[in-house]
């Protein structure tokens, strides 16, 4: 689980708190590409190949992935859920992914989520 980065306060801006929440996690975030010219972001959940990201940003079976320190790996879905909008990539011949702590369920934590507006 992320914790509030440090120095900042209940009461700080919420666009310092994502600004510290995107440093955290920013090696984490790959970007994707499918051969039909969709794309979007995933986030590397395995340090060696698994990547979520959502079902809608991979129209097919098949995505580039470029990792954050510019690495690209072929990648194949390996499950979708379209009723919950979520996919899983392999990544082949990934190794090294920089990962972030997932947490529980159970920690009762605030979750910041951020989407690129359409």
């Amino acid at each position: 689980m992320l914790d509030i980065p440090v120095g900042l306060t209940d009461n700080t801006p919420i666009a310092a708190v994502a600004a510290g929440v995107a440093a955290r996690v920013r090696r984490s975030v790959v970007e994707i590409r499918t051969p039909a010219g969709s794309g979007g972001a995933g986030t590397a959940w395995r340090s060696d190949d698994m990547i979520v990201t959502n079902r809608h940003v991979v129209t097919g079976n098949r995505a580039r992935v470029r990792a954050a320190d510019g690495r690209t790996f072929a990648a194949e879905v390996a499950a979708r859920d379209d009723a919950n909008d979520i996919a899983v990539l392999k990544a082949a011949g990934a190794r090294r992914f920089a990962t972030r702590d997932r947490g529980t369920a159970f920690s009762r934590r605030p979750v910041v989520c951020c989407r690129r507006a359409r």
